[in-house]
């Protein structure tokens, strides 16, 4: 299980397939949503998928330049 990542919402790859992604609340101790896209671009999910034992956050994407 990946680490907590501050308060906020986080999108982990969980067990859903390769282009689909689950969110999590309160940095990821809040339990899972559905698998979804949650409106997420296919190249932000790959990234999720790449890096499976962290919790990412919208703004830690938008930091790496993943749109």
């Amino acid at each position: 299980m990946a680490e907590k990542k501050g308060d906020g919402i986080v999108y982990n790859c969980s067990d859903c397939g390769k282009d689909y992604v689950r969110f999590y609340g309160f940095g990821g101790d809040g339990p899972g949503s559905k698998c979804g896209t949650w409106e997420l671009t296919p190249t932000q999910i790959k990234y999720i998928h790449d890096n499976p034992g962290v919790n990412h956050t919208l703004e830690s994407i938008a930091q790496m330049g993943i749109q």
